[in-house]
C-alpha cells in the first residue's frame, strides 16, 4: 500500500515541480521552505530539536495556525518545562506564527510524505507527543510516528461531506492508516460519526467543540479603533463594507456590486482583503483595470486623501479591519471554495454576510443561520440586494451583528476541553 502511495504522490510532486521552480524563480516563492520539506534541516536547528522535550503542533497554514493559538499558548502554560514546534506548509502560515505565537520555541516546515524525508526529520527530532489540527492525514508520517511510539492527537477534527466521499474512496485502507492515531477530538457529532465511519475506533474518538471560538483577539477598545480608522483616513462618518478572504472570480462580482452601491452611498468605502499574498499585485491590476481609484494598505500613508477602496496587502491585520466594518462580507463563498472563518468579525459584533459555499464551515454557518447570526445569499445578485439593506438600515445591523457575537460567547470552552484529552497523555509528556 505504501510504495503505491508513495509512487502516486512522486508522480504528483514531479508533475507539480515545474510550477513549483517557476514560483521560485518569479517571486522567491518555496525557496525557505523547500529544504525543510525534503527533511533537511540547517544546523542550529537540528541542533535545538534534538534537545530537551518537545510537543509539535502541527497547522497547514493560516486558518488552521489560528485555530490552534489558543491550545498552543494553553499548553506553554501547563507544560512550562517542554519546549513547542509548530510546523505549517504554508510560509503565510509561518508568518502568523510568529506574529501571534511568541509561545512557540521554533518553527518548522511540515515535510513532505516520503519516507525519506520523513525518516530524515524524525531521526533528529522525535517528540513527546505529536498534535495535528483539522484534517491532516500523512499516511508514511503517522506510519513512522507509530514506530517510534509517539502518541498522535488529531485536535479540532472535522470532515466535510466532500472530504468523506474522497476518503471513503481508500476503503479498508483509510482504516489502516488511522489506527495510528491515538485519538480524534472532533468538532461535532458528524464529523465523529464521519471519522468511525473510515475506520477510527469509536472508543478513541471525543467530541470537543471547535477550537476558533476560542481564539484569542486583542480586542481593540473605542479608542484604538479610532486610531486604525484614522490611519485609513476613513471619516466617523463613512460606511466601511470589507470583503475578506476574497478568491479569484469574487472580486470581480464584489467591485461591480460596489461601483453600483457607491453610487447610491455618498460615503462608501470597500477594504479588499484577496485571501493570498500573491494575488495582491492581480487584484491591483484588476482596481486599476475598472479605474476604480484605490490604495494598498502597505502604501497608505503616502496617500493624500481616502480612496473608495483599500486593498488589504497584509498579513494578520484582517480582524482588527473587521472592528471598521459597516458589513463583512466573507469570501470563498461566492466561488466553490468552502468559505472561511468568520469568527473573527463576529467577535467585533459585526453583520456578517457570506455566499453559498461555506462547507468548511458548515457548522459553524448552521448555527449562526439558526440563532439568526448572519445572512447567507444563493448568488451576486442576492449579496447585492442584502447588502444595499444592510447599509441602509443600521439597526438591522446591530441586531445582526449582537447576536454574532452572541453565538461566539455561548459556543466557547474547546480549548478546555481539549486540554484535559491531551492529560492523558501527560505520562509521555513529563
Amino acid at each position: 500500500m505504501y510504495l503505491l502511495y508513495q509512487t502516486a504522490l512522486l508522480g504528483l510532486f514531479l508533475f507539480i515541480l515545474p510550477f513549483c521552480l517557476w514560483e521560485s524563480i518569479k517571486s522567491g516563492k518555496y525557496r525557505r521552505s523547500i529544504g525543510q520539506r525534503l527533511g533537511k534541516l540547517a544546523p542550529g536547528l537540528r541542533q535545538e530539536l534534538s534537545r530537551g522535550d518537545w510537543i509539535w503542533v502541527h497547522a497547514v497554514s493560516v486558518g488552521e495556525t489560528a485555530a490552534v493559538t489558543p491550545l498552543v499558548r494553553a499548553l506553554k502554560e501547563r507544560y512550562p518545562g517542554h519546549k513547542i514546534a509548530l510546523s505549517t506548509v504554508t510560509e503565510s502560515g509561518r508568518e502568523m506564527a510568529h506574529k501571534n505565537l511568541p509561545q512557540i520555541d521554533t518553527h518548522l516546515y511540515f515535510p513532505l510524505d516520503f519516507s525519506f524525508a520523513v525518516r530524515r526529520i524524525l531521526r533528529v527530532f522525535t517528540p513527546r507527543i505529536f498534535i495535528m489540527a483539522e484534517t491532516e492525514i500523512w499516511p508514511n508520517f503517522l506510519r513512522h510516528l507509530k514506530k517510534r511510539r509517539v502518541p498522535v492527537l488529531l485536535v479540532n477534527g472535522r470532515i466535510s461531506q466532500h472530504s468523506f466521499r474522497n476518503y471513503k474512496l481508500a476503503g479498508p485502507l483509510m482504516a489502516k492508516i488511522l489506527k495510528n492515531i491515538d485519538c480524534f477530538s472532533m468538532q461535532t457529532q458528524s464529523d465523529a460519526e464521519r471519522i468511525i465511519k473510515l475506520g477510527a475506533a469509536a472508543e478513541k474518538v471525543r467530541v470537543n467543540g471547535n477550537l476558533k471560538f476560542d481564539q484569542p483577539h486583542s480586542i481593540l477598545d473605542a479608542a484604538a479603533r479610532k486610531r486604525l480608522r484614522e490611519e485609513l483616513k476613513i471619516p466617523a462618518s463613512a460606511l466601511v463594507w470589507v470583503a475578506g478572504s476574497t478568491h479569484p472570480g469574487e472580486e470581480e462580482i464584489l467591485l461591480s456590486i460596489f461601483q453600483r452601491q457607491a453610487a447610491k452611498q455618498r460615503e462608501l468605502v470597500m477594504i479588499l482583503a484577496p485571501r493570498h499574498p500573491e494575488r495582491f499585485s492581480q487584484v491591483q491590476n484588476l482596481l486599476a483595470k475598472r479605474q476604480i481609484p484605490f490604495v494598498r494598505k502597505s502604501k497608505l500613508v503616502k496617500a493624500e486623501k481616502l480612496q473608495p477602496v483599500i486593498l488589504l496587502d497584509t498579513i494578520g491585520e484582517l480582524a482588527s479591519i473587521y472592528s471598521l466594518a459597516s458589513v463583512v462580507f466573507m469570501g470563498g463563498t461566492l466561488q466553490p471554495i468552502g468559505g472561511h472563518n468568520i469568527l473573527e468579525a463576529a467577535l467585533y459584533a459585526k453583520a456578517i454576510v457570506f455566499g453559498p459555499h461555506m462547507e468548511n464551515f458548515a457548522q459553524i454557518s448552521r448555527l449562526f443561520r439558526e440563532k439568526k447570526a448572519a445572512r447567507q445569499v444563493k448568488d451576486a445578485r442576492e449579496l447585492e440586494a442584502v447588502l444595499q439593506e444592510l447599509l441602509s438600515d443600521p439597526q438591522q445591523r446591530a441586531r445582526l451583528g449582537q447576536a454574532a457575537a452572541k453565538v461566539v460567547q455561548e459556543n466557547q470552552g474547546a480549548t478546555r476541553r481539549n486540554l484535559e484529552l491531551i492529560r492523558k497523555f501527560i505520562p509521555v509528556c513529563t
